[in-house]
């Protein structure tokens, strides 16, 4: 049996998949910049409906077990897939846990993975909403709202380096709003503008029609407004 936890967020070994070092949590991601953003101007956030060239040769490099692929994958899709994840379990060590099951998950599946059209992230967010749900089946409780700590961590840190602390005081009031959205609307959010898939994207992974989503989203980014009024906390 497989030990949990062993690989965190530095690497994965075994499965094929890289074990040296690779950079995690803190840089910055545009899913995440945009949901600093969003709510006050209600944008659209950047779709990803065409894979890039680069990530599709590294795809098909990946499913033939070149290793490097496979790092550049991991690289590059970490980030997002752990914020998704912290957000819906509310504690570090145990999203770095289910995180590295996920990749390792990627790792087992690349040679069954078929392109149908769709970012690779969204196949990725399959396997971590599987992973997800699992932990929390074996826990036997609801989800876990971000604990105030871990939402300074997540959010103030992408303001960057340079950034004020008003401004790392915004991103901290807006992730405090997130873990107090309804599961619906958190989820749908985090897929819109953590992970950035499309409406068609997340309609599919949620099992609702285009429509719903929308309003799913815009009923979310509603009760943010709403929240961070309460708080006394405004968006950047």
């Amino acid at each position: 049996m497989e030990k949990r936890g062993q690989n965190g967020p530095g690497g994965l070994g075994g499965q094929g998949c890289p074990s040296r070092r690779i950079q995690a949590v803190g840089s910055e991601k545009p899913g995440v910049k945009h949901a600093a953003s969003f709510a006050e101007k209600r944008p659209e956030p950047p779709e990803l409906a065409a894979t890039t060239k680069h990530e599709a040769r590294s795809i098909k490099a990946a499913c033939s077990g070149d290793r490097s692929a496979i790092e550049d994958l991991y690289r590059a899709h970490y980030d997002p897939i752990y914020r998704y994840v912290m957000f819906q379990v509310g504690a570090a060590t145990v999203a770095e846990d289910i995180t590295s099951q996920v990749f390792l998950g990627m790792c087992r599946g690349l040679p069954r993975y078929m392109d149908e059209g769709k970012p690779f992230i969204a196949w990725l967010y399959g396997i971590a909403q599987k992973q997800v749900a699992f932990h929390q089946r074996t826990q036997n409780r609801r989800p876990s709202l971000v604990d105030l700590d871990t939402a300074q961590q997540l959010m103030a840190a992408t303001a960057g380096p340079e950034a004020t602390a008003e401004e790392k005081e915004r991103r901290l009031n807006l992730a405090r709003a997130l873990a107090l959205l309804p599961e619906s609307q958190r989820e749908v959010i985090l897929l819109r503008y953590v992970l950035s898939l499309s409406l068609a994207e997340t309609a599919s992974a949620t099992g609702r029609t285009e429509g719903a989503v929308k309003q799913v989203q815009l009923r979310g980014l509603a009760s943010l407004q709403g929240l961070l009024g309460r708080q006394g906390g405004e968006l950047v």
